[in-house]
């Protein structure tokens, strides 16, 4: 069993083909963010930022008040190394069948014409507004979902880096005991055991990590045991769904411990969507619910 994280390109095609094999269903979708996942990797290489003017006195101040240190939409962005990658998104995407070459060939298109703006759709994006990316994807007839997931893929190693740098403002002599991201106050999409058995949640847009309680629900504070509980599958150990009662949320979890891959984030939240279709059969809700949608589609698309 292993526990250690995939760090370069090569462990994470790795991590990529062992899931793959695990989980055939996943096949296309993992063919998919497999190349995704790459351009990613080589892109942080490339990424320039400015850093986030923060001064630290306010920094402690906000961290032992529980407010997170930045806004989403105060994230720093190497506009260009995004823009390169929505390009090399698209390309991805029509050489791929069906929707997502349709989907790709009409935003080259679009973009070729100046009709759309990607550093608009970023920024507009990190804002929240969604009123853009849907006005572009419906003057393209592109699904505004696509659209959403190839944004976001597109600024995630920008956003993973910002909140690296953003991390040193974290004071370690100040616990953060909360559900929400000390980084940019968003909620969490996945949590892990480690080795030593502690928990770890991981914030589902800049996915900044940080210590959890074992016994907890991130969405609405929970900590009774007694409405607290999970489920999970016989056929694949180390992953389970963490419930709770009150608030009918749910996280996954991930045991890193059990693994027999390295592990990869993002390839774990992708890859476990068939447990996200099982809690929502059973009435529970996710707590990232705008990203989760973007990769439900691009799952149901790839089918």
């Amino acid at each position: 069993m292993v526990s250690e994280y995939a760090v370069t390109e090569d462990q994470v095609k790795k991590a990529v083909a062992s899931v793959k094999k695990k989980r055939p269903a996943y096949k296309a979708l993992l063919t998919f963010y497999r190349k995704v996942f790459i351009v990613q990797e080589k892109s942080k290489k490339k990424i320039r930022l400015e850093p986030v003017s923060l001064s630290r006195k306010i920094a402690t101040i906000k961290n032992r008040e529980g407010f997170p240190l930045i806004d989403p939409s105060e994230f720093t962005v190497d506009m260009a190394a995004a823009g390169s990658l929505f390009a090399e998104i698209l390309k991805i995407g029509k050489r791929t069948k069906g929707a997502w070459f349709q989907f790709s060939e009409a935003m080259e298109e679009a973009m070729g014409r100046l009709a759309v703006d990607p550093e608009e759709l970023f920024r507009t994006f990190l804002e929240r507004d969604d009123s853009y990316l849907k006005t572009a994807a419906e003057e393209h007839g592109a699904d505004a979902e696509m659209l959403g997931a190839v944004v976001y893929n597109s600024l995630r190693p920008s956003l993973e880096l910002s909140a690296k740098q953003l991390s040193a403002y974290l004071t370690s002599d100040t616990p953060w005991e909360r559900g929400y991201c000390p980084v940019c106050g968003s909620l969490p999409g996945l949590s892990v055991f480690e080795d030593d058995g502690g928990r770890f949640f991981f914030c589902h847009f800049c996915w900044h990590k940080w210590a959890a309680r074992r016994i907890y629900c991130p969405y609405c504070d929970n900590r009774n045991v007694e409405s607290l509980h999970y489920f999970f599958s016989e056929e694949e150990n180390g992953y389970r769904v963490d419930v709770c009662d009150r608030c009918r949320k749910y996280i996954k979890t991930v045991d890193t411990r059990e693994l027999t891959h390295l592990f990869y984030p993002p390839l774990e939240q992708i890859s476990t969507l068939h447990l996200d279709m099982k809690a929502k059969e059973m009435g529970l809700e996710s707590g990232m619910l705008k990203i989760s949608e973007y990769d439900k589609k691009v799952f149901t698309i790839l089918k």
